[in-house]
């Protein structure tokens, strides 16, 4: 059986629009619990390290510690109130953050909060990406309009950070009119379809190895690239993610504060009437039953479903008819590996590659029985790693 047509991710020009500050962000703060300094009432600046490793996005004042559900676990969060007037908004003013005669960029990236000496190793081949991973997302393809005039000196200067001579670009081929030109400037530039699956890095990667000699090859989205580049400069993090946003009135790209919650963003998406909101894309992004998750560095899309659109999934028994293992980018036979995970013979779909596996919810998707085929992937990947976890 052949595969089935592919979805296409060729987006038109969607301006990226910045949404006003929310009532309250929420930061992640890792476990650690509100006891030492943290304090209820207490009052915090930007770029303040709230807790180890954890910097806030704004000046405020905390008002609570809860639980919330961040990129689909429950963590322990700060709720912050935005103090007006309360601290320096703008990064231009603070100027005891950075010294700007300032050279060493590792230093200014570690303030950032970027770890990276040593993780781009001199014998590894760095890929930035411009195609956006996830159905009704055009972040990538939008960021890559946006900086189109800044990428040749964005990329001058990661090879001087990083000691490269050559960095390679995927870039969807409808654009590649666009940046053909850094092709002479030191930046191997490919075209690919722009067809999911083919942004999801391990089929990107994998699909252009060969060609490329590719050798220990390392993935960053372009929003991360152009993020570490402004942080080389400024010594400061970005604090900012963008988002598409496909609602009742269609896709729409926005601006947003990490730690902006999911109802804020929603506001005029009717989410009286909604039946689901997904994150991730709606075919392997994940429901969110709280509002009140925040966006994190994660988030690249937020789908609405309505009530009407949905189409309830049941769990029928598989029919055999191999459309799964037809339309998987991986080949694997998700019939059988789906089946073991179903009657809890984790340890077989093991023996199947499911650690192959990279979740892009095409089988289910072809699936004519509606059987939730990476419900049972995840639930199996997840019972395999508790299980080496005992053995070690």
């Amino acid at each position: 059986m052949m595969k089935e047509t592919k979805f296409r991710q060729e987006y038109k020009d969607l301006k990226i629009a910045e949404i006003p500050m929310p009532e309250h962000i929420f930061l992640p703060i890792n476990g650690i619990s509100g006891g030492g300094s943290l304090k209820v009432g207490k009052q915090i600046d930007k770029f303040d390290e709230v807790v180890p490793g954890v910097i806030s996005p704004i000046s405020g004042e905390i008002k609570e510690f809860l639980k919330v559900y961040v990129d689909g676990i429950e963590t322990d969060v700060i709720k912050i109130l935005p103090v007006e007037n309360g601290g320096s908004e703008d990064d231009n003013d603070r100027k005891d953050d950075i010294d700007e005669s300032e050279e060493d960029f590792h230093l200014k990236l570690k303030r950032s909060g970027y770890f990276l000496e040593g993780v781009f190793d001199s014998d590894c081949d760095i890929v930035v990406s411009a195609v956006d991973t996830d159905p009704l997302c055009s972040v990538s393809q939008q960021l890559l309009r946006e900086n189109r005039k800044d990428l040749k000196d964005n990329f001058d200067l990661f090879k001087e950070i990083f000691n490269r001579e050559k960095i390679h670009f995927a870039v969807p081929e409808h654009l590649f009119d666009m940046v053909w030109k850094l092709q002479s400037q030191g930046v191997n530039v490919w075209k690919v379809v722009p067809e999911y699956p083919n942004g999801i890095p391990e089929i990107l990667i994998n699909s252009a190895f060969e060609k490329h000699a590719l050798k220990s090859p390392l993935y960053l989205k372009l929003e991360e690239f152009l993020n570490i580049c402004d942080a080389a400069v400024t010594g400061r993090p970005n604090f900012e993610k963008v988002i598409s946003v496909t609602d009742i009135n269609g896709m729409r790209n926005i601006k947003v504060v990490k730690g902006t919650p999911l109802n804020h963003i929603l506001k005029d998406s009717d989410i009286r009437s909604v039946g689901k909101v997904i994150t991730g894309g709606p075919l392997r992004g994940y429901s969110n039953f709280d509002l009140n998750t925040p966006v994190t560095d994660k988030t690249d899309s937020v789908y609405v479903q309505y009530e009407k659109d949905i189409v309830r999934a049941v769990n029928n028994q598989c029919i055999n008819c191999g459309r799964c293992n037809d339309n998987c980018p991986v080949s694997l036979s998700v019939n059988l590996i789906t089946r073991y995970s179903e009657f809890s013979q984790f340890e077989k779909s093991m023996e199947l590659g499911i650690e192959n596996c990279i979740e892009c919810g095409l089988c289910a998707f072809y699936c004519p029985a509606g059987r939730s085929l990476v419900q049972l992937i995840r639930l199996a990947k997840s019972e395999i790693k508790n299980l080496e976890g005992e053995i070690e």
